[in-house]
């Protein structure tokens, strides 16, 4: 992950909270328990453990998972674990959304907060997307749901739901080391989060298409109001082929099978007017095997994220 003044000028914020959290701990000679094992709690981990790198995290708390010890690198447990704990030896970063009862919990307990807790979502929130809404008040990443706005959402075009999850580094990390040119198009580009990811990786070129104007219109702000570099389209994907200047292409399950085939089979036709190296990186590939029945199309590398399908594709287009 490479740190580039875009980075560090739009999260540096973040990475530095937790670099003091952890340097902390470091000082007092304790150890890191993370309250929370879901998308936070997750992200909080990844800050620590991959970005920062210092301190591992020892346990997870976590009273909503069906099976608390499911992942034995987690050591996620009840609450009931700080039973037979020695306060002086953890401090507790809470993951979760504010929780007052949480909170009096660890006040009987003895755990005195900015001491030995800290209300880490409250202070950085639990993705680079809340992070950033909480710094810049125009800024809007938040999900768009069918129940929230029907209006919005018809045919095969899904809802807008942003990958906000842990693993977004990875996947750039994979995205930076693919032997193409660095210009980035996110196919169903929602509010513009892949944008503002492509950004902090440094690619050259940044564009996106979004099908619905209102949507469309917020990320265009959001883009603005962070300085970013990148051209926001309305339209309809399937339609639109000025996608000559691009070599990179995101899809994170914007829509059904038949727009896939359509959208890919455009990506293939680019690749014959302007033979280059062109990548399909397909998020929750639900419509894998349409994919690989257009021509030119292989499988590249598959890697696993924490996404509803845990399997990440990236294809080749272009032999």
């Amino acid at each position: 992950m490479r740190f580039n003044d875009k980075r560090k000028y739009l999260v540096g914020g973040m990475y530095q909270y937790v670099s003091d959290i952890v340097s902390y701990a470091m000082r007092n000679n304790r150890k890191l328990i993370i309250w929370g094992a879901g998308k936070g709690g997750a992200f909080l981990r990844h800050l620590i453990c991959d970005v920062d790198g210092r301190l591992g995290v020892s346990y997870f708390i976590d009273e909503y998972a069906v099976l608390p010890c499911r992942n034995e690198k987690w050591n996620i447990f009840r609450s009931s674990i700080l039973w037979y704990l020695e306060k002086e030896d953890y401090i507790i970063l809470l993951s979760i959304r504010e929780d007052k009862k949480v909170e009096r919990m660890l006040n009987k307990l003895g755990y005195e907060k900015n001491i030995d807790y800290f209300d880490i979502r409250s202070e950085i929130g639990g993705s680079y997307l809340e992070y950033l809404e909480k710094e810049y008040r125009e800024v809007d990443f938040a999900y768009v749901t069918k129940e929230q706005r029907p209006d919005l959402y018809d045919s095969e075009y899904y809802e807008s739901k942003p990958f906000d999850h842990s693993s977004i580094d990875r996947v750039f990390s994979e995205i930076e080391m693919l032997p193409c040119e660095k210009r980035f198009f996110d196919i169903g580009c929602g509010k513009g989060q892949m944008l503002l990811m492509a950004a902090m990786c440094g690619m050259e070129k940044i564009g996106g298409i979004e099908f619905n104007s209102e949507i469309a219109e917020i990320a265009r702000k959001n883009m603005t109001v962070l300085y970013i570099d990148a051209d926001v389209l309305t339209g309809d994907a399937t339609e639109y082929t000025e996608i000559d200047d691009y070599d990179i292409f995101f899809l994170y399950n914007p829509f059904g099978e038949k727009s896939i085939r359509k959208v890919v089979s455009n990506i293939n036709e680019s690749w014959k007017r302007n033979k280059r190296s062109i990548f399909l990186v397909y998020g929750n590939p639900f419509y894998h095997m349409a994919v690989m029945e257009i021509e030119n199309v292989d499988l590249y590398r598959q890697i696993i994220v924490d996404l509803y399908d845990p399997i990440l594709n990236i294809y080749r287009i272009g032999r």
